[in-house]
């Protein structure tokens, strides 16, 4: 019996630090909510990652490709640039040319617009709706995978459809997919509402987040944990504003309790959070209507903002109005013509790096830096901003190092619309073998060596690979 879905993936996507896999989460999702709009049929999934251990896998994958109903293929950074990913194309595209009918839906993972330009042809050709990144809010992961679900469901019933018996209910069609692309151009993007205390605020909240979720936006908002420290509010906020292009501020009277470690209370540590949010996110402030009777104490914290005072209604329409205005959006940086090589390692691992350098300066005539070396002026951050290629060196660092300097490198490149990935990345597992190394989950490549380093590990020849397919010759 043939696959109803083939799930094409660079395996480093389905590798995280913590969490569920992103394609293990997406299949999962598929499986279970697939089943409920395909009449109570589960729909048969190929994807390699549940391949029992014995399996012929490379023959099991081609025997797949062979006579599936759809293709789904996963296209990230990872993935446009591995070869047996584009082993799995260049079949499912001999198939579309010879007999036309073979479907192909694909995914977006950790992938900006501004990517896609190098995208492969057969990919640029396709439209590109169902768009899901790691860090992803649950509530939009689930919108947008029921979308690609509704989208599976109907081109699976027009090609196998249920015996009538089996239910009374109309065959969606599959137009019906064509109407999920409406409501998904209709999410137009998370705004962050703020605390709000008293009535008249509470009030304006409710209204704001009403005309908001009818005109297609997500909303955002911290509920207060009575047990929180300062420092856990903070997380909390910084948490839910992640990925909002907006965030309004509701500059209540009542200014909440204060917290645990920190003398301020829960608005003015938000308003404080703001000011640090205003190169991200538009900010907006509203006081509702003051009169004589505002207490003077209150009129003091408002005077550092920029807010608005007129009455609800009005401001609600200029709030609209703003967030018409899309945001702006840093395009990725043009690959380089020569490529600059970072090695990211610990203190201790310097000499190894040291030989990293040699290799790449040597054997392959690329420039390469250590980060952190005295001799470099250029912060750490700006470095994972700013660059295209990193290898993580893992020997001597801890089990929190690699943790930490993934972190840096996500936020350091987190734009408006998600991630910008880095052209090639590596992380190096040198040194003693540690089970904190085999059990860290990373979306680019990783090398488990535990070696002083071994250029000719199937993974560094892979990120060379990937660094020479984006450099502009």
């Amino acid at each position: 019996m043939p696959y109803d879905v083939f799930v094409s993936y660079e395996r480093w996507d389905n590798e995280v630090a913590e969490g569920t896999p992103f394609v293990d989460r997406l299949v999962n999702f598929i499986k279970i909510e697939g089943r409920k709009k395909n009449y109570g049929r589960a729909i048969n999934i190929f994807y390699e990652e549940a391949l029992e251990a014995g399996t012929q896998w490379k023959k099991a994958t081609f025997d797949a490709l062979t006579d599936c109903r759809l293709f789904l293929p996963i296209v990230s950074p990872s993935w446009v640039n591995s070869g047996w990913a584009k082993d799995q194309r260049d079949a499912i595209s001999k198939r579309v040319d010879k007999d036309g009918k073979t479907l192909v839906i694909p995914v977006t993972f950790e992938l900006d617009k501004g990517s896609e330009a190098f995208l492969p042809d057969q990919i640029k050709s396709l439209t590109l709706k169902h768009r899901f990144q790691q860090v992803m809010e649950d509530v939009k992961f689930r919108n947008t995978a029921d979308l690609l679900v509704n989208e599976i469901a109907s081109r699976l019933i027009a090609i196998n459809p249920p015996d009538p018996a089996v239910s009374s209910l109309p065959i969606p069609s599959v137009a019906a997919a064509s109407d999920t692309i409406v409501q998904e151009k209709s999410n137009k993007g998370a705004v962050f509402l703020g605390f709000a205390f008293s009535r008249i605020m509470i009030d304006a909240r409710d209204r704001i987040r009403g005309e908001l979720r009818d005109r297609g936006y997500e909303t955002r908002e911290v509920e207060l944990n009575e047990s929180w420290t300062a420092s856990e509010l903070i997380a909390a906020i910084e948490d839910r504003v992640d990925g909002c292009t907006a965030a309004v501020h509701f500059l209540d009277e009542d200014f909440g309790r204060a917290f645990a470690g920190d003398s301020r209370a829960a608005l003015q540590i938000q308003c404080d959070l703001a000011r640090q949010w205003e190169a991200k996110r538009t900010n907006l402030f509203w006081t509702g209507p003051l009169s004589d009777n505002t207490p003077k104490v209150y009129l003091e914290f408002i005077q550092a903002f920029n807010y608005d005072n007129d009455p609800i209604a009005a401001f609600s329409k200029a709030l609209l109005g703003r967030l018409r205005t899309p945001p702006v959006i840093p395009k990725p940086p043009f690959p380089p013509i020569e490529p600059v090589i970072w090695i990211i390692c610990e203190t201790g691992d310097r000499d190894v790096a040291r030989d990293i350098v040699g290799y790449f300066e040597e054997e392959k005539h690329w420039t390469a830096f250590v980060s952190g070396d005295d001799a470099l002026e250029t912060p750490y951050s700006t470095i994972c901003e700013r660059e295209h290629y990193f290898l993580f060196y893992w020997g001597q660092g801890g089990e929190k190092w690699c943790l930490f300097n993934y972190q840096q490198l996500v936020n350091a490149r987190r734009v408006a619309n998600g991630f910008r990935p880095p052209l090639a990345a590596l992380v190096y597992c040198g040194q003693a073998k540690m089970d904190y190394k085999e059990r860290f989950r990373w979306r680019f490549l990783k090398a488990r060596e535990y070696d002083r380093f071994n250029p000719r590990a199937a993974e560094v020849e892979e990120f060379v690979s990937r660094v020479q397919s984006t450099v502009r010759g």
